[in-house]
């Protein structure tokens, strides 16, 4: 795939175990703020948040290993009017509370979520 905005690099796509990587350490950033199953179709985890309500995460399916050249962690507010002035602040959508993150390197694109868990999960708040 070429990506103009890249000046015409080709970006190599994401292995599977790049991805099981990956998943893992977003895995275990979630789970130390206090991350539990999800109750919202579609999504795998949970993190309760006292300012912005509960928060669901997805992950990438490792199956998806090799399809893609970008690394994504989708997220969802389930009270977005407890959520609608962040969302605003960090591009959610503020009528369906989906706040993605997405990224051609890793560690930035879990920088980017453990950013707002830092501040806002239950979790960090007992830190």
């Amino acid at each position: 795939m070429c990506n103009n905005a890249l000046g015409g690099i080709r970006m190599k796509k994401i292995t599977r175990d790049r991805l099981q990587t990956f998943n893992n350490k977003v895995i275990q950033l979630i789970k130390h703020h206090g991350a539990v199953d999800s109750n919202l179709s579609g999504y795998d985890y949970k993190i309760e948040t006292e300012e912005l309500g509960n928060f669901h995460i997805k992950i990438e399916d490792e199956d998806m290993g090799g399809r893609s050249v970008i690394y994504s962690i989708y997220g969802r507010f389930e009270d977005v009017n407890k959520a609608y002035n962040y969302l605003v602040m960090a591009g959610g959508n503020i009528y369906n509370g989906k706040l993605n993150y997405h990224d051609y390197e890793s560690d930035s694109c879990i920088s980017r979520l453990e950013t707002m868990l830092n501040r806002f999960s239950l979790a960090s708040l007992s830190v």
